[in-house]
């Protein structure tokens, strides 16, 4: 048996990359009598290859480019079965999906994969729990331009986390989140805004995970390896012009108010040798 799908699948997957590759030609460059350089980027290609069980068919993870309207990063993966009979090819996982490990079951009629859907791995995740996933396009976050990114300068906390809060309430009068039942996580700007709503916004969820987010502005302004970007993206005034500004919208400032679960996930030090004053002054000074 082994040997017989070692054959097969070397007669077969040769035939599939070629299939897919004149399918790209046919539809792009042949269709104009020019094959351009740019054409190479829009060509679809077999990467991996799993024979179902009784040999009719092939589950094929397909590699696609991405659009220029994407964001930036590595080429798609789609999920196509293909007869082996025919070598008809049906796309089974498509869009802007990242699909690998594909493996049939035993009896060939179902197909187990890990995928990831657009940029979030998680909200997949969550989804098959039975989840709403809520995902927002908040203020003075990406996707709409620099003028909307501004929104927040100055403005650490303010209508960006008001936004997130805003949809949640949303949410709940809809009938869709359960207000007993609400949960945020984030890391690093995201770990700021569970940390936000763990102590000023802590009616809100119920619980959240804050993955190396920030706490204590001032503290975060005082040791960071990002001040340029702190400085000119972020509060656009230094530290000492803005000083009970970065206390009032520090989570820390209202860590007295929780009453949200909260775990805390932290990382090796980021800076050699830099310790934020904020952490000796909770850890009496060790470690």
């Amino acid at each position: 048996m082994r040997r017989m799908k070692s054959n097969l699948f070397g007669v077969v997957c040769p035939v599939l990359v070629t299939m897919f590759f004149s399918s790209a030609l046919t539809n792009s460059a042949l269709a104009k009598d020019v094959f351009k350089p740019e054409d190479v980027f829009k060509l679809k290609y077999a990467t991996t290859a799993e024979i179902s069980p009784d040999g009719k068919w092939i589950a094929c993870t397909v590699s696609v480019q991405r659009q220029e309207t994407d964001k930036v990063g590595g080429r798609y993966s789609e999920l196509h079965v293909v007869a082996t009979e025919t070598g008809a090819s049906r796309p089974f996982i498509t869009g802007k999906v990242n699909v690998s490990s594909s493996r049939w079951s035993p009896d060939g009629k179902k197909i187990a994969f890990l995928t990831r859907r657009g940029e979030n791995a998680s909200t997949q995740v969550w989804s098959i729990k039975g989840c709403a996933v809520f995902l927002p396009n908040y203020r003075a976050s990406t996707g709409y331009g620099l003028e909307h990114i501004k929104l927040h300068l100055g403005d650490p906390a303010g209508v960006e986390f008001d936004d997130i809060a805003d949809g949640i309430d949303h949410l709940v009068n809809i009938g869709l989140a359960d207000p007993d039942r609400v949960g945020l996580g984030g890391g690093s700007y995201g770990g700021f805004a569970a940390a936000w709503f763990s102590s000023y916004y802590t009616e809100k969820v119920e619980a959240v995970v804050m993955f190396v987010g920030i706490s204590d502005i001032i503290s975060k302004l005082g040791t960071t390896d990002i001040p340029y970007e702190m400085l000119f993206v972020h509060y656009g005034k230094q530290i000492e012009e803005i000083w009970q500004l970065s206390l009032e919208r520090s989570p820390i400032y209202h860590a007295h108010k929780s009453r949200t679960a909260t775990l805390i996930i932290g990382a090796a030090q980021r800076i050699p040798g830099s310790i934020p004053p904020r952490a000796w002054s909770t850890t009496g000074g060790s470690k």
